[in-house]
């Protein structure tokens, strides 16, 4: 079991990945907010994030540097954006990245649940 924090300002996409984690047996904070997460993220010292690449406050990518500088996590980009904004956004971060269209969201919950399980063993 991990702990996530999702962030996105999109609150229907929010609700769906936290349900989703949650029934995978994680434990799901969750943020509307740039800076919100960045102050969860201090708090509560999330396993893995997972951040919408465009956010009402900040791009996800500084939310990341940030957040990156307080501590250690696993972090993952979701984004409707094009694959190839997507791709350069999370090659220039250092993170994987998700599409939110024609992706499964159970595949995400799949991809990022294994990833952390690697990491762990």
């Amino acid at each position: 079991m991990m702990k996530v924090l999702l962030v996105d300002d999109d609150r229907p996409n929010l609700e769906l990945y936290r349900l989703a984690f949650s029934m995978r047996g994680h434990i799901v904070l969750t943020s509307h907010s740039g800076e919100h997460a960045i102050e969860l993220f201090t708090t509560e010292h999330p396993d893995a994030v997972i951040c919408d690449l465009i956010l009402g406050d900040m791009v996800g990518t500084e939310a990341i540097e940030r957040m990156r500088a307080i501590g250690e996590a696993r972090f993952y980009l979701l984004s409707e954006a094009e694959a190839i904004v997507l791709a350069t956004a999370a090659q220039r971060s250092g993170v994987t990245g998700f599409q939110k269209l024609g992706v499964a969201v159970s595949d995400v919950v799949s991809a990022v649940s294994d990833d952390f399980a690697s990491a762990v063993v």
